[in-house]
C-alpha cells in the first residue's frame, strides 16, 4: 500500500516531520480518507508546534541530551547511549549531522549537495540528501532537522553538546580576559582539553578540510599563547 511504498522509498519520516508541522491538515486527510487509510498512520503523532506543549513522544528524546565528538573518531550520544554505525545505517547520515552542527545557520538542500556529494549528478545528490536526512532523523528523532528560512538545520529544540562549538566558544571566552593573567591561561588550557585527536578523524570532505584548518590554526595560536604566559 502507499504506506509501504513510503516506507521503502525513505520517504515515511519525512511525512511524519510534516505531520508535526501540520496536524490539522494531516487530521483533515486522514478524516477525508485520502488515500484509504493512508494519512490515518499519523493519528498518534504529538502535535509538535501546536500550543507549545509537547506529548511523550516528541518529549522523550528531544528532551534528551545529545553529545556529538567531533575530536578524534567523530561519535554520538543521545542520552548515556552511543549511537552505534547500524542505527546511523549510513556514514553520510551521521556525517550530515555534524556537517550542521558545523554550520549551524539554515544550509539550502544544494549547498549540502555540493557539499557532501561534490562528485555526484543532481539527481544522486538529491536521493542521497533525502536518504541520509531520513536516516539522520530515523537516529535521533523525526524532529531532529528541520527546514526552517529556506534551509535545513538542527532543530533548536534539541539540547546539543558539541565538542568543536565548546572549544570555539572557550577560546573566545579566554581571549576577552585580561592578557598576562593566569585566569585567561587556565581558560586557555581547559579550551584545549577539548581537543582529543584530530578533528573529524572519519570525514574526508573539503567541508571538514575547511573546519580543520580553522581548528588547528586556533589551536596553534591557544598553545603559542601559554607558552609565552609560562615563559614570561
Amino acid at each position: 500500500d502507499l504506506w509501504q511504498r513510503c516506507n521503502a522509498l525513505g520517504y515515511s519520516g519525512f511525512l511524519t516531520v510534516e505531520s508535526l508541522r501540520a496536524p490539522a491538515l494531516f487530521a483533515w486527510a486522514a478524516t477525508a480518507n485520502i488515500g484509504n487509510s493512508f494519512f490515518r498512520q499519523f493519528a498518534r503523532v504529538p502535535d509538535y508546534h501546536g500550543n507549545g506543549q509537547h506529548d511523550a513522544l516528541v518529549r522523550g528524546r528531544l528532551s534528551l541530551h545529545l553529545r556529538a565528538y567531533a575530536f578524534g573518531k567523530p561519535r554520538v550520544f543521545l542520552g548515556d547511549e552511543l549511537i552505534s554505525s547500524e542505527v546511523w545505517q549510513s556514514a553520510k547520515a551521521k556525517e550530515l549531522l555534524f556537517y550542521l552542527l558545523a554550520n549551524p545557520g539554515p544550509a539550502t538542500k544544494e549547498r549540502v549537495m555540493v557539499d557532501l556529494w561534490p562528485d555526484a549528478n543532481t539527481a544522486n545528490a538529491n536521493n542521497n540528501f533525502h536518504t541520509s536526512v531520513y536516516r539522520l532523523r530515523n537516529a535521533i528523532h523525526p524532529a531532529a532537522v528541520v527546514f526552517d528560512d529556506n534551509g535545513y538545520r538542527i532543530n533548536p529544540d534539541l539540547q546539543v553538546w558539541f565538542d568543536l562549538k565548546e572549544f570555539f566558544d572557550k577560546v573566545r571566552l579566554a581571549q576577552g580576559l585580561s592578557a598576562g593573567t593566569k585566569q585567561r591561561a587556565e581558560a586557555l588550557e581547559d579550551a584545549l582539553q577539548l581537543c582529543d585527536g584530530d578533528l573529524f578523524e572519519d570525514f574526508y570532505s573539503e567541508w571538514a578540510e575547511t573546519i580543520k584548518r580553522q581548528a588547528d590554526t586556533l589551536y596553534l595560536s591557544t598553545l603559542s599563547t601559554l607558552a609565552g604566559f609560562y615563559a614570561a
